[in-house]
């Protein structure tokens, strides 16, 4: 089993969980995936925990909520594949 972090976890832990990159890979040989996301309510504001917060360690990430998140995510790949 393979758990991918994503990037909201990555924003609430201010880096100190990073999320996954991944791509699929083009192959012959035959595999399967079985795909489960997990995510906050469209509303939802993501921001750096106060607790992953210090002096030595400042807020890395603006806050966003899911539903904006989404939508950044989803131009993204739209580019990704027109560029390919």
């Amino acid at each position: 089993m393979i758990v991918l972090f994503g990037d909201m976890l990555e924003a609430w832990s201010n880096g100190r969980f990073q999320a996954t990159g991944h791509r699929v890979r083009m192959t012959d040989q035959k595999r399967m995936s079985f795909v489960l996301f997990f995510a906050v309510n469209d509303g939802v504001t993501v921001a750096p925990l106060d607790s992953c917060v210090d002096a030595d360690n400042p807020p890395r990430y603006d806050a966003l909520t899911q539903q904006q998140h989404s939508e950044r995510e989803l131009r993204r790949a739209e580019q990704y594949r027109d560029q390919s």
